[in-house]
């Protein structure tokens, strides 16, 4: 649902596409529901086995059934890495408490982003920082958004290596 438009929820391709045999990871954005449907989608996306997810602020929606739709964004991506991550840590011990083999697949292997590319160091800044607070707060890995600039690539790693960060970053190819 890139760009702020409605389309199918993430879950159905991506429960079609995982039994199929491909890695998903499903985009969560927090634009269209407020804490307790994400909770609700949280525990959905744990029970189908989709449990590689960005979690996203999303975009403004840009169109709607007979006019502009509401955002919601009751939380932020920072707060929804944080809610995922518990609800994996419940799914994973009630695992564990199941006799359950291998536990830590009931956890979410979560993903934000970052964006790098930047122009203005005023810019740039707050987009580490939030980094930072995102892998404090669940993320595993990152995706950058869409970008063409090398030399913000290296300062994005370069940055992460000196403040300890240590998690794998996918650069978007789109």
């Amino acid at each position: 649902n890139a760009g702020g438009h409605a389309r199918l929820s993430p879950d159905a391709p991506g429960e079609a596409l995982r039994e199929l045999g491909h890695d998903v990871i499903v985009h969560v954005a927090c634009r269209d529901r407020n804490r307790n449907g994400m909770q609700s989608l949280g525990w959905d996306l744990l029970s189908r086995g989709l449990t590689s997810v960005l979690a996203i602020s999303g975009d403004y929606p840009v169109e709607g059934y007979e006019g502009l739709p509401k955002p919601v964004f009751d939380i932020d991506s920072v707060a929804l890495l944080e809610l995922l991550h518990e609800l994996g840590t419940i799914a994973a011990a009630k695992a564990a408490t199941d006799g359950l083999p291998d536990p830590e697949q009931h956890c979410f292997f979560l993903g934000c982003a970052i964006d790098p590319f930047k122009r203005l160091e005023r810019d740039l800044v707050p987009q580490f920082l939030k980094l930072a607070l995102k892998r404090r707060s669940g993320a595993d890995y990152a995706i950058t958004q869409v970008g063409y600039d090398a030399h913000r690539s290296d300062v994005l790693l370069r940055w992460m290596r000196r403040e300890g960060i240590d998690m794998p970053v996918v650069g978007n190819a789109y």
